[in-house]
């Protein structure tokens, strides 16, 4: 059974949907959080369909500023803003009859990883977090994927973008390839094409999000979450979401804790097809039954 729901996030609407078995009571509860720039209908319906089938109620919802939820401007990506954004999910979520208000988890995928991490940290509610080839140093990730000169381009836009932004008010919009060049493997323009009528022909971002990004640190706070429980799972010659992004985390974390590694040939956007995608799944149920 799934049913849309709403809800309020420091007065935006949010809007989601609400996934469970039918007539459920009480049940351990999932929140999913996408990746960036992302939206919960890639994807997120069959994974909400698989965790409600094994038991658990699920929550997808997009954050502020995407998707089917209000906020404007659109496409205004401020991690900060997305944590709250969780927080908020969560109090919602512990209000429905199908919750165990006490069983709350999250399941976070590439930047949403970063995203549970940090929320997970900041709020003792959460019992139990998987964090799915996840960003978790935003500075160091878009350094990573960038040439020195590039690097050096993006850090004189931002001081640009900087000064526009006091003295006019607006943040230039950008490709989001104009600071996270695009990966060559084929999965990606694959991946894509499959949500380009969800996306529309350009993924643009305005370098304040970037900026926002720079600043989040999510392994920094990674000690802060034990004694509850995080799984970190991470594909090892990926290039989107380097190894090391997992690593950073998973250092940091305190037991009870576990790091996963994908078969070496998997890239990012292979994590989200078949097999790789039930492997994925298999190991989160595996967690979540241990820590909810």
């Amino acid at each position: 059974m799934e049913r849309p729901v709403e809800f309020y996030s420091e007065g935006v609407r949010v809007r989601g949907y609400l996934t469970a078995p039918q007539e459920a009571r009480g049940l351990p509860g999932i929140v999913l959080c996408h990746g960036f720039g992302a939206l919960m209908a890639m994807d997120f319906p069959d994974y909400a369909r698989r965790l409600a089938d094994q038991g658990y109620a699920v929550l997808r919802f997009d954050y502020r500023h995407f998707g089917e939820s209000e906020g404007e401007p659109r496409n205004l990506l401020l991690p900060l803003r997305e944590v709250e954004d969780v927080r908020n999910a969560i109090t919602f979520f512990q209000q429905q009859p199908e919750v165990d208000p006490a069983r709350i988890g999250l399941w976070g995928t590439s930047f949403g990883g970063a995203i549970v991490i940090y929320t997970a940290a900041v709020d003792e509610r959460v019992k139990a977090v998987v964090a799915n080839v996840p960003v978790t140093n935003g500075r160091r990730w878009i350094r990573s994927v960038n040439t020195a000169f590039n690097w050096e381009r993006i850090l004189d836009e931002l001081e640009a973008d900087r000064v526009r932004r006091v003295l006019t008010g607006e943040s230039k919009v950008v490709p989001v390839s104009e600071f996270r060049p695009p990966d060559p493997h084929p999965s990606v323009a694959a991946y894509f094409e499959r949500f380009q009528h969800l996306l529309g022909p350009r993924r643009e971002m305005p370098w304040r999000s970037v900026e926002a990004v720079l600043e989040f640190a999510a392994d920094e706070v990674a000690d802060r979450i034990s004694p509850r429980a995080l799984l970190i799972i991470a594909a090892p010659t990926a290039t989107i979401t380097p190894l090391e992004q997992a690593e950073l985390a998973y250092a940091r974390a305190r037991e009870p804790k576990r790091l996963v590694l994908l078969p070496r040939h998997v890239a990012h956007f292979e994590v989200y097809t078949e097999p790789i995608v039930s492997m994925v799944m298999e190991e989160s149920l595996a967690w979540f039954r241990q820590h909810l």
